[in-house]
């Protein structure tokens, strides 16, 4: 068997020397998705995050965010996203809106958004909704960039928090 390595696309320059780290899926109905993706994650183990509005600190195409999701976390290497986009304008609807539920974006682990997002804008893809500012330490956050054009998704850089 010739085993070939699979390159990411040279033009996403984040990628280079990272692995998918998440998978984020839009689906209509969050109970019945965690019962259909089950074989990833259990019932009842899916880590839930279900705010009561818009989160504090995030932006949607350069504007405070006004949008609302309901999300659920699980299983590993990838880690599954599964996310009901409840209302507002946000990356969610607006995919929902021209592609509908599925696969939505892949996400890579970062040291720096503010270094992701000058490395990827500067070669063409801009942010298009983050949130900063999350976790016990205030210094996690995420970002967006617009490569549904040359990857047929959206691309997510995470800075995770630290503890």
């Amino acid at each position: 068997m010739n085993e070939t390595a699979i390159r990411p696309p040279s033009g996403v320059p984040i990628l280079e020397g990272r692995r998918i780290g998440q998978i984020g899926v839009l689906v209509p109905d969050m109970d019945a998705a965690l019962v259909s993706y089950s074989a990833f994650c259990p019932p009842g183990r899916w880590r839930m995050v279900e705010p009561s509005g818009p989160m504090p600190g995030s932006t949607y195409r350069g504007e405070p965010g006004s949008f609302a999701v309901r999300l659920a976390f699980g299983g590993a290497d990838p880690e599954i996203e599964l996310i009901q986009s409840l209302h507002g304008p946000s990356v969610y609807s607006e995919w929902l809106d021209t592609r509908g539920y599925g696969v939505h974006h892949m996400a890579v682990f970062v040291d720096s958004l503010e270094e992701s997002t000058r490395v990827m804008e500067s070669a063409g893809f801009p942010a298009v909704q983050s949130l900063l500012g999350y976790g016990p330490r205030k210094d996690g956050g995420y970002v967006f960039y617009d490569t549904v054009a040359e990857l047929g998704y959206y691309l997510e850089a995470i800075r995770l928090s630290s503890r």
